[in-house]
Order: C-alpha cells, then sequence, then structure tokens
C-alpha cells in the first residue's frame, strides 16, 4: 500500500516538475564554436536525459519556432458549403435510324476519291443521319506543331470546310446534321484561350459560328462530350488522353477504357474487339478509319486506312455497326 502512494506521488511530481522545454530552449543556447551535437549532448547531461530525447524535442522546438500554428480569426464562420463549378454530365442522343459515320477527313487533307465513296454509299442506303466524328477541319496553321509556311491558311481551311458541308447538305437535304469536336477542332480553341482570350466566350469567334452550323443546319457536340446511338457510346478518340490507343488492336484500346460499347475514329484505323462477360453478355468496340491522306508528312508510315461506318438503330437501344474499309478505290 505504501508503495502504491509512493508511485503515485513519484507520478505527480515528475509530471508538475517535468522541464518545459520551449522555454529552456529559448533560454539555452549553443555556445560560440558549439557543434549542435555537443549542444544536445550538454543539454542532455545538464537535464539529466538521453541524447535522443533532446534531440526529439530541439527537433519540435525548432519546428514550432519557424512553423507557429495561428488561427486566423478574420475567417468568418460558413454555414454552407461553397459554390461548386462541377458540370453536369450531358449525354447527347443522336437522332435518325440510320446514320452515316464519317471521321477524321482533315479538310483540306481529304481524300477526294475515299470522301466521295463514303458519302455515295450514304445516299445509297437512305441514311437520315450524317455523323462528323471529329477532325473534319485540321487547322493545321493554328497547330503547336512546327508549321511549313508554304501549307494552306487557316483562313482558307475555312472556307474549303464551308463547301464540304454545302456539298454534304446537297446529298443530304433532309438529313438531321452532327458535328463532334475533335482534337483538331479544338486547337482552335486553345489559340483563342492562348493568343486572344479577349475573344474567348464571345460567339460570332466560336468556331462552330466561323463555320456556319446554323446555316447548314449542323448541330454541335463538343469535345469532351459523350453521344449515345441508343446504347452505342460514341467518342472521337481523344477524350481518354494520348496513351488509349496504342495497343494493336485499337477498338481493344477503347474497349479497356469504355467498359461498354462504343465507337471511335482518331486513330485512322479500321479495327473491331468484342468481348463476353461471366453472365455471356457480348460487348464489342470499333475504331473506324480516316478519310484523310494517309502517309501524311508527320506519319509516313503510318498504318492508316480509310473508312466510314452506317449505324442502324434496333428497336430502343439496339444497333448495328457496318465499318467499312476503302482499299484502291473500293469499298470492303
Amino acid at each position: 500500500m505504501l508503495l502504491f502512494f509512493f508511485l503515485d506521488y513519484l507520478n505527480k511530481f515528475t509530471m508538475t516538475n517535468a522541464p518545459k522545454w520551449e522555454e529552456i530552449f529559448k533560454i539555452e543556447t549553443q555556445l560560440e564554436g558549439e557543434k549542435i551535437n555537443d549542444f544536445k549532448k550538454r543539454m542532455a547531461k545538464k537535464y539529466n536525459t538521453t541524447f535522443g530525447n533532446i534531440a526529439s524535442k530541439y527537433h519540435r522546438y525548432v519546428t514550432v519556432k519557424n512553423s507557429p500554428k495561428k488561427f486566423d480569426e478574420s475567417i468568418p464562420v460558413a454555414h454552407h458549403l461553397p459554390k461548386s463549378d462541377t458540370k453536369e454530365k450531358n449525354i447527347i442522343d443522336i437522332e435518325g435510324k440510320k446514320i452515316l459515320g464519317l471521321f477524321d477527313i482533315h479538310i483540306p487533307y481529304h481524300d477526294i476519291k475515299a470522301l466521295h465513296l463514303a458519302i455515295d454509299k450514304g445516299v445509297k442506303e437512305n441514311c437520315d443521319t450524317i455523323l462528323l466524328g471529329g477532325d473534319y477541319i485540321d487547322c493545321y496553321e493554328i497547330s503547336s506543331f512546327e508549321k511549313d509556311r508554304t501549307k494552306r491558311s487557316f483562313r482558307s481551311e475555312i472556307q474549303l470546310t464551308k463547301q464540304f458541308f454545302s456539298f454534304l447538305r446537297f446529298k443530304f437535304p433532309k438529313a438531321k446534321i452532327y458535328a463532334k469536336m475533335g482534337n483538331h477542332e479544338e486547337r482552335y480553341e486553345r489559340y483563342i484561350r492562348k493568343n486572344a482570350s479577349a475573344l474567348d466566350g464571345i460567339e460570332d469567334f466560336e468556331l462552330c459560328n466561323l463555320l456556319g452550323f446554323d446555316k447548314f443546319g449542323i448541330e454541335l457536340i463538343q469535345g469532351k462530350q459523350l453521344a449515345r446511338i441508343n446504347s452505342l457510346a460514341v467518342v472521337h478518340g481523344h477524350e481518354f488522353g494520348k496513351s488509349t490507343f496504342s495497343p494493336v488492336n485499337v477498338a481493344r484500346g477503347l474497349y479497356m477504357r469504355a467498359k461498354s460499347s462504343a465507337i471511335c475514329g482518331h486513330s485512322h484505323q479500321t479495327s473491331e474487339h468484342t468481348e463476353k462477360d461471366i453472365n455471356g453478355k457480348l460487348t464489342t468496340c470499333w475504331s473506324v478509319g480516316c478519310l484523310s491522306e494517309l502517309n501524311p508528312e508527320y506519319a509516313p508510315f503510318a498504318k492508316y486506312n480509310h473508312g466510314f461506318c452506317i449505324i442502324t438503330k434496333r428497336g430502343s437501344d439496339g444497333f448495328n455497326v457496318q465499318n467499312f474499309r476503302i482499299h484502291e478505290g473500293k469499298i470492303l
């Protein structure tokens, strides 16, 4: 019993008489020429403690001294969360029964023969909707890459793209036309933000207005906006980043990201990938060939091929994809 009271007294005595290190280190300082470790050893001996304890306490003291914690009493107490700039996901449901998909035309570097074949096939199949799946204009002059000044100007690209829209409307006078922005159309947006930020947000300077979307009856689908044809997701392909479609099979790269039936362009290659889950459900992804030159200067040995697609809706949720290749002037 006496031992218990003695230990309790000793514990209270130790707590009440424990050194206040912050006060000690305000008084105790290094002597002239004394190294920091020698100072810590001297303190440990003087205050009858270990070197490690002194090192820990001194480190904490220096940290608090250099970075004191302060509470800004001027900050008012908030009774609600701050306003969020998060935008709701908006998905465009593409109308029509039979959709002609044209990806990566890259005007003025389009292939006239391949483009004619795709459009004529759409007319023959009575397509009632046209989907321009991105990169319909190249925006060469305003790109961030090194440029050959003898190439076409952006102004001429605008005029040639309008001519293409006029031809498309001539061929499909009653069709619904959608144009999704790809990474090449987004070159224009980046150029404005970087070089003419005062014009950013002014409607007259938006690319869709420069290209006369209203005049040609074209509905805009933004670059990072998802579109659907029933349950088939439609993307350009740049939405997932640069490394998404690096595998041999582009469609498999799309599947690995989308995990849902989807179709894209961007890689200028025709491919298909199908997987079946444990319940037997099939999921298929497609990549569509381009309608531009196959061996551009920046990629003279690319594995590009010409192609287009026709997507037919089945019921309220189903679809059928015909993913056509074009080779040596023939649709395969």
